[in-house]
């Protein structure tokens, strides 16, 4: 009887073990939803080991930027030993890419380019996450081996993080093919093509608020009284709009990427990055016709 009790125990723990852990034999879509080790789990099962993993990413950028390097490569490690246990977490990739790069970095800084261009293939290895997959990796790192001649290396990575940085816009290619015909281009993230379409668009972004505000001058030019206070109060109320919804548009965005990545939707991805711009332009106008509104003279 013993040895049959015994018999359903171990069958029943490991028909639950999935529920507990993301082995290396376990496919991560078998991980149970409700747990630590599931790809984005929710604030009940958030632990502090889990949360420890959340954090060290900006730990180890504040001991990088301080020179302590030895302290960043001992948060790397745990970044990495933490990884191993949470890879069906949707830091992981970030945590791949990220603690090989600084690795690399920290070589660098030492003059050990031969390892740190090593350090840069395997930071290419990474699967990906919500971050990496729309706004790209970090590409400080390659971009220095570029400059230091790891042309083998640096081509390696673009056409790794290829695979999961869908919404480069071209420059990955763009980048292979210049270092491929032996030109040795920036490598940004944040690179743009530059020309008047984009130049424009730069300006009207920039000036958006006075924009607004000398339209409503002109519109409501026999009905304002105090023009000149009017032109002051709805460009100084229109930057702070502005600023005030790219602030929440940032803070907004990093929750939403991780939840519509779950869902795969880069339609839906692409329409909540569109809609959180369009905030940026249309709150400032709506913001400058409410101050009009105390300018305008009733009786004209």
């Amino acid at each position: 009887m013993n040895k049959i009790l015994t018999t359903v125990a171990i069958i029943g723990l490991l028909a639950i073990h999935p529920l507990y852990a993301c082995e290396d034999d376990v496919p991560c879509d078998k991980c149970a939803k409700s747990s630590e080790y599931s790809w984005n789990p929710s604030n009940e099962y958030v632990t502090s080991k889990l949360q420890r993993f959340y954090s060290l990413d900006d730990q180890i950028t504040k001991a990088f930027s301080a020179n302590d390097y030895d302290s960043a490569k001992g948060l790397v490690s745990e970044y990495l030993e933490l990884a191993d246990i949470y890879r069906c977490n949707w830091n992981y990739g970030n945590a791949i890419h990220d603690a090989y790069r600084f690795l690399g970095l920290i070589s660098v800084r030492n003059g050990e380019i031969d390892e740190a261009a090593a350090y840069l293939v395997k930071a290419g290895k990474s699967t990906g996450s919500p971050q990496l997959d729309s706004f790209g990796p970090e590409l400080d790192l390659a971009n220095e081996l570029l400059k230091l001649g790891k042309t083998e290396e640096v081509l390696i990575y673009l056409k790794d993080i290829a695979s999961f940085w869908d919404m480069n816009d071209g420059l990955i290619n763009k980048w292979v093919e210049e270092i491929e015909n032996g030109g040795k281009p920036e490598i940004n993230r944040l690179s743009f093509h530059q020309g008047f379409w984009t130049l424009l668009i730069f300006w009207i972004s920039a000036l958006w608020p006075i924009i607004v505000t000398v339209v409503f001058l002109f519109a409501l030019r026999n009905k304002t009284q105090k023009k000149w206070l009017f032109g002051i109060a709805g460009i100084v109320s229109g930057y702070i709009a502005m600023s005030a919804v790219n602030w929440a548009s940032t803070s907004m965005l990093t929750g939403i990427v991780n939840k519509l990545a779950q869902s795969g939707s880069e339609t839906m991805l692409m329409f909540s990055i569109y809609a959180l711009m369009s905030a940026g332009y249309i709150v400032p106008v709506i913001v400058v016709f409410a101050v009009s509104r105390i300018f305008v003279n009733k009786n004209v």
